[in-house]
């Protein structure tokens, strides 16, 4: 190839020059010989457009850089993300839950104050409140969080066929109001 033997002229490996192809091996030139035709940024730029966008022989792809072929679908010629299949987790969740209480679980019923608290049982989310889940006999620890991030931990005795309802109220993790004080006055 032309650029080759140009390349060679001015000292430059051939293994530097295959996967930079005209654009690329003009702005390494450029850069090393310093050519006021091209300012240095300009030249810089020229190179890293060339570095990006160069294709060796026998790579082309037809995908999009940046998008997977796999998991995305195309709507309105455009590529999104495929919708999730399958339901959600925390009914996922709730259905083991369920699965392990057997005959002997019963119903909890979960109320948070303010409501629509996410919780989660032993670790594992169930939704938000308020909601009934059952829980197999025993201990089991329920963790909540709140729409502004308030926070509530209990520790829960389940006891077997009897049906529990809980009113949780949730303790703020940030303050309402801080108040600092400027030049002796206290501001809001």
């Amino acid at each position: 190839m032309a650029y080759e033997k140009f390349a060679r002229r001015c000292g430059l490996r051939k293994s530097a020059c295959l996967p930079l192809g005209w654009l690329g091996m003009a702005a390494v030139l450029c850069l090393a010989a310093g050519f006021a035709a091209a300012p240095p940024a300009r030249a810089q730029a020229a190179g890293e457009y060339a570095g990006a966008t160069g294709v060796s022989a026998g790579t082309v792809t037809s995908q999009p850089r940046g998008f997977a072929s796999g998991g995305s679908a195309k709507v309105n010629n455009s590529l999104t993300l495929a919708k999730p299949v399958g339901p959600s987790p925390d009914k996922v969740n709730r259905a083991w839950f369920a699965k392990q209480a057997g005959n002997n679980g019963a119903q909890i019923s979960i109320d948070a104050v303010p409501p629509q608290a996410r919780v989660w049982v032993d670790g594992k989310f169930v939704g938000q409140s308020p909601l009934t889940v059952t829980l197999s006999p025993g201990k089991h620890h329920l963790s909540l969080t709140g729409p502004r991030q308030e926070h509530a931990d209990r520790d829960i005795d389940i006891v077997p066929g009897k049906k529990q309802q809980l009113e949780i109220h949730l303790d703020q993790t940030y303050p309402q109001a801080v108040s600092i004080t400027v030049f002796g006055q206290k501001r809001h």
